[in-house]
């Protein structure tokens, strides 16, 4: 079984929801994404999604490392 791309986008957005319950069940994807770094589980996380290769939602919050702001983007 090969990792095609809806497996991956169907593990990882799991993974999110698994470690974003602390922000509640009604909250926002932004909440959720605050609620990983905030409750320890994590110092990054970031979503992005994007549909035709336009980007409909990003969001990231934490430090990837002691200097950098996490990222949903590169250059």
């Amino acid at each position: 079984m090969g990792l095609d791309r809806r497996t991956f986008l169907t593990l990882g957005l799991a993974a999110l929801g698994a470690c974003g319950t602390g922000a509640g069940g009604d909250a926002s994807p932004e909440d959720a994404i605050e609620a990983i770094v905030a409750s320890g589980v994590a110092p990054a996380a970031g979503l992005v999604v994007r549909r035709n290769g336009r980007t409909i939602f990003a969001h990231a919050a934490g430090t990837a490392n002691a200097d950098h702001p996490f990222r949903t983007h590169t250059k």
